[in-house]
């Protein structure tokens, strides 16, 4: 039986809901170019590495605080907002507990797991 939790809602996944060790690659930036600091931001992370289509691996992460990343060799700590900003697509890992698709997952006895 497939997990619909986690697969129908993939493409609403975002670095600060995964736990770490999950793997991935990053579908896209939801930034507001609008605003000048949030463009200088997503052009300095393209700069360090993390782009779309590249591979990540979250290393830490534990629901309250700041979030560690391995993206193409380069290891990035974000804060969650702007993890949370970050939508990927993940092909190994989980859901934390307290995210909306944890709360979902433990609500309905799924075990949420990509």
């Amino acid at each position: 039986m497939t997990n619909a939790c986690c697969e129908t809602m993939t493409d609403c996944m975002s670095l600060s809901m995964l736990k770490a060790g999950s793997r991935g690659n990053i579908l896209k930036f939801m930034i507001d170019c609008d605003d000048m600091h949030n463009c200088r931001f997503a052009r300095r992370l393209k700069e360090m590495g993390l782009h779309e289509g590249a591979s990540f691996e979250i290393i830490q992460n534990d629901g309250s605080g700041e979030v560690a990343v391995v993206c193409e060799g380069t290891r990035i700590v974000l804060g969650r907002g702007m993890a949370s900003k970050i939508k990927v697509e993940v092909t190994e890992g989980a859901c934390l507990d307290n995210s909306t698709f944890g709360k979902f997952c433990r609500r309905f006895g799924i075990r949420c797991r990509m």
